[in-house]
């Protein structure tokens, strides 16, 4: 794998090469050309034909709200599924602008009720969690959506449809301890939806009451966005982005 690795990179280390300027007048150090190559090898992969077969694993997905497109500034920065912000010029420097905004729907489309039909969750099912969810439900986890599992909040084994009032996010690590028998054995916890508003939220084993997920990475969802905007009057500032973005994306990954 370092081999290859090493070949693909190699012919971005030339003058000019992924530049936009001539040979003559390429400045970039050989870390920039060789970053610059490896910037290209991932949009070839992503560009190819062999998209169609991936089912959305290995796309980038980001969340916004119809609000955020209708007052959208240079300055505003949207969630993504790989727990990654990016900028609207980020947006369009992927590629993404060329496919407009797509929309999940629950009525009236795609397919958001499998039932007992199917075990896994289909594409359009995962696509409506991260956009409600963004990242794992459990209270202070931050792990990004790709990174995790959609979890039956009535277990499979116990009768639990394959629908999207039925689903969760859920991060490998929390999914392993979660209790499906909602019983505290074990001194677990379990998911489960508010009933009042819907949302999914984590019961500790004892017995107390939900408690939800309300770091400054989960604020950033599309369904946070919206909650805030029914909390508050009107305006655009219910839609703006926390003031301070979490820690994790001052890391390059």
């Amino acid at each position: 794998m370092a081999a290859k690795l090493k070949a693909a990179l190699a012919p971005g280390r030339r003058p000019g090469v992924n530049a936009s300027v001539p040979p003559e007048e390429d400045k970039r150090s050989m870390q920039a050309r060789g970053a610059d190559q490896l910037d290209a090898i991932l949009d070839a992969y992503l560009a190819a034909g062999n998209v169609a077969n991936r089912r959305g694993v290995g796309s980038v997905v980001v969340s916004m709200t119809a609000a955020d497109v209708d007052t959208l500034s240079a300055d505003d920065r949207f969630a993504t599924n790989t727990g990654h912000l990016l900028s609207p010029v980020d947006i369009l420097q992927l590629g993404m602008a060329q496919y407009d905004i797509g929309v999940v729907h629950d009525a009236d489309g795609l397919p958001l009720h499998l039932a007992r039909t199917r075990r896994s969750a289909s594409l359009a099912q995962r696509l409506a969690l991260f956009a409600r969810e963004l990242c794992c439900t459990r209270p202070d986890c931050t792990e990004a959506h790709c990174d995790s599992d959609v979890h039956h909040l009535v277990a499979w084994a116990e009768g639990g449809n394959t629908d999207i009032e039925n689903s969760s996010t859920v991060c490998r690590p929390h999914h392993g301890d979660n209790n499906d028998r909602h019983d505290g054995s074990g001194g677990l916890g379990h998911l489960a939806t508010d009933p009042d508003t819907g949302r999914v939220g984590w019961h500790p084993p004892d017995g107390g009451p939900l408690r939800f997920n309300e770091t400054t990475f989960q604020q950033y969802s599309a369904g946070a966005k919206i909650r805030r905007a029914r909390e508050r009057s009107g305006g655009r500032e219910n839609f703006r982005d926390p003031e301070e973005p979490p820690p994790l994306f001052d890391i390059v990954s």
